[in-house]
């Protein structure tokens, strides 16, 4: 190489022109190494694509009650990609409880329960489209298909789990991404339940 930490041009034809083959010095080494970022199927660098959070947090339990909603409403023009979803539960003294389902699933739309902004990862991201809709604590959705994650949580103060991670992306598999027109949501099964459940949802546009 002629320097440290260097990029040299492979020549693909005369015609087409050149790729750059990246290469690297670490501190303390003799020797030159060439040099890999890891990036996805879509080309996007590894942590590079925005990443946003929504925490809702002391809802109080209820049957069939919906915890959290989010859509992409037609125009938005951007792939939510789903990222980790987690359930709390807080408990008071003297509850006898059972465990709960909680579905995580796709929907069509959203109204009702409290609107909320997801907060940015890192605040040099832009805002996320005026066309994403989240919603929580209680909104109205119009499911579709089977639930993507399913979890339980224990309401019983003696015996509950805490927390749960209802979904969580794994490196090198495919996200579950929502496109425009559509959303998912994150509920319970239609059993009451007591006590208050918090939620956190992380996920990343493209």
């Amino acid at each position: 190489m002629a320097q440290v930490n260097d990029s040299v041009a492979v020549v693909t034809s005369t015609a087409a022109g050149s790729t750059l083959v990246a290469t690297h010095k670490p501190t303390g080494l003799s020797t030159e190494y060439q040099a890999f970022i890891p990036a996805d199927v879509y080309g996007n660098l590894n942590g590079s694509i925005p990443t946003y959070v929504v925490v809702a947090t002391g809802m109080a339990a209820g049957a069939s009650k919906n915890y959290f909603a989010m859509v992409s409403t037609s125009g938005s023009g951007k792939v939510i990609e789903v990222m980790h979803i987690r359930i709390s539960t807080q408990t008071t003294a003297g509850i006898t409880g059972l465990n709960r389902r909680v579905n995580a699933f796709r929907i069509t739309n959203l109204s009702g329960g409290t609107t909320v902004t997801a907060e940015k990862l890192d605040n040099s991201n832009a805002g996320t489209p005026t066309q994403f809709n989240i919603s929580v604590n209680g909104p109205t959705v119009t499911a579709t298909g089977n639930p993507y994650a399913v979890g339980t949580v224990v309401e019983e103060e003696t015996g509950g789990n805490g927390f749960m991670d209802l979904y969580k992306w794994n490196y090198g598999e495919q996200p579950w991404t929502i496109s425009t027109g559509q959303g998912f949501a994150v509920g319970q099964d239609g059993t009451a339940m007591l006590g208050l459940i918090s939620v956190m949802v992380r996920f990343r546009v493209r």
